[in-house]
């Protein structure tokens, strides 16, 4: 069951990510389409909002939201394994996860795996479709992670199990069947349009919405640990 603090939190960062996608969408419009560029002037001030705001560009409001969900992801699996620290294979899956989610935190606001493509060959060929260096090297380093903790996966309860599953289809539907279809869309009408702008916010909102899946997810496997412990003890007290 979801308490109070737990809807709350989440009610504030589903919010949060349609602002971000819809206020981007709003800026690519008028930028690409309405042909103006909005600014924020406060005397001396002035900012670029739509760079600020562009769900595409690295170190900005988005990469860095994206980078504290994912960071939030990683604590909580940390938290996990601490509270099942006596169940030594929840306790290592959890803080091998959460390994995961912490890289991934800094591989979004540094942008590493887009970085890797000058050392692994920027583009390649699926079909008729362009598909990034670092979306070949992804797809095999998911699957070999698929395999190494498949054995963690499958002693999780089936609910905690089947929402993981869920949110990686999402997360993984943005950041590799979406940027190949953006890449080859790049490769044939370049980046500097709405369309692309559009893309780069499916992207970027799928990513966004499955992390908050497992947020969801981790916040309520923890309540229930939680409750199971307070149960616990007060067995033991009477």
């Amino acid at each position: 069951m979801r308490g109070e603090l737990h809807k709350r939190i989440m009610i504030i960062l589903i919010g949060a990510v349609m602002f971000l996608i819809v206020f981007h969408i709003a800026l690519q419009y008028r930028e690409h389409v309405a042909g103006t560029i909005t600014r924020l002037e406060i005397g001396r001030f002035s900012a670029d909002v739509t760079f600020w705001f562009d769900l595409n560009t690295e170190r900005k409001v988005g990469a860095i939201f994206s980078t504290g969900l994912l960071a939030a992801c990683g604590l909580l699996m940390l938290y996990s394994a601490f509270l099942e620290r006596n169940q030594s294979t929840a306790a290592i899956g959890w803080v091998l996860f959460a390994c995961i989610l912490l890289y991934m935190a800094g591989d979004e606001f540094f942008q590493l795996h887009e970085r890797s493509g000058a050392l692994i060959g920027m583009k390649g060929k699926f079909g008729d479709h362009v598909v990034p260096g670092w979306v070949r090297v992804m797809a095999i380093v998911v699957t070999l992670l698929c395999i190494l903790m498949s054995y963690f996966w499958w002693k999780l309860p089936i609910d905690l199990r089947v929402r993981l599953f869920i949110a990686a289809i999402v997360f993984l539907t943005g950041a590799m069947g979406i940027e190949i279809i953006s890449s080859a869309y790049v490769m044939k009408h370049g980046p500097d349009n709405f369309a692309y702008a559009k893309l780069a916010a499916l992207e970027e909102g799928l990513e966004m919405i499955g992390v908050l899946i497992v947020i969801d997810s981790m916040l309520l496997h923890i309540g229930n640990l939680s409750t199971r412990k307070r149960e616990g003890e007060r067995g033991l007290s009477t």
